[in-house]
């Protein structure tokens, strides 16, 4: 029985992380392009971060689920999200701290 309840948490985490993954893709499509801020409704004072905080995060094809930090560009701040353990993009961080100094230097934490 233990073994079943770990196959379907795993199938249920994996069914939301891709619904979570493609609606993170549809979120940031009208604000990001090429990896930079198109015109949205966010402050001018963001187009000066770095380019990989604009980035939609992304799980990557693997199997393993580690706890990572990724920036998001509109609600300006920084959102825990499951990563794969391979690829990906650069818009991934080990702790919320780092996410912040990174991505969000103007706040204070």
């Amino acid at each position: 029985m233990r073994t079943l309840h770990t196959i379907l948490c795993l199938l249920t985490i994996n069914v939301v992380l891709v619904f979570c993954a493609k609606f993170a893709q549809l979120y940031a499509h009208d604000y990001v392009k090429d990896g930079r801020p198109v015109d949205g409704p966010f402050p001018s004072s963001l187009k000066n971060m770095p380019y990989m905080c604009y980035q939609a995060p992304s799980k990557g094809p693997c199997n393993y689920m580690q706890l990572a930090w990724f920036f998001d560009v509109v609600r300006r701040k920084c959102m825990r999200f499951f990563y794969s353990g391979c690829g990906g993009n650069e818009n991934r961080f080990a702790t919320e701290r780092s996410c912040e100094l990174f991505c969000n230097k103007n706040r204070r934490i």
